[in-house]
């Protein structure tokens, strides 16, 4: 019961294509597939400061718009987890009430990451191939 890396790989395409500002990171990402239909859940970080209607909001519209880009039939249900200050050099979020480091680069999503936990410090390596 592995996911298929080609289709992993066209997930994880799709929510970097869809990316937003306020998603800062993806991790724990699992698929459950039954034929052409994919059951996506993972852990997606999202600003602290946010409240409910905010990321609820937010989280269905990127929903919906990595699985129209997504080759395959799905649903995605999100666990949402608060930021940290260790992800504020990956955080693409202007006046941030909460930043303490300034932002640097976001980091891209690569499938051998997305199904890991996070990392310790919230920053990422380019994984090598």
């Amino acid at each position: 019961d592995e996911m298929e890396i080609e289709s992993l790989e066209q997930l994880v395409a799709a929510f970097e294509k869809r990316r937003e500002d306020w998603v800062i990171d993806i991790h724990q990402l699992k698929v459950i597939r039954s034929g052409h239909f994919h059951h996506i859940d993972g852990h997606l970080v999202v600003p602290d400061f946010w409240d409910v209607a905010t990321t609820h909001r937010s989280l269905e519209r990127y929903e919906k718009n990595v699985v129209d880009t997504y080759p395959f039939d799905g649903e995605i249900a999100f666990h949402v987890d608060p930021c940290e200050k260790r992800f504020c050099s990956r955080c693409g979020i202007e006046n941030c009430p909460i930043r303490e480091r300034s932002f640097q680069n976001r980091s891209i999503f690569k499938a051998e990451r997305l199904v890991k936990g996070p990392q310790p410090d919230g920053i990422y390596s380019e994984s090598k191939k």
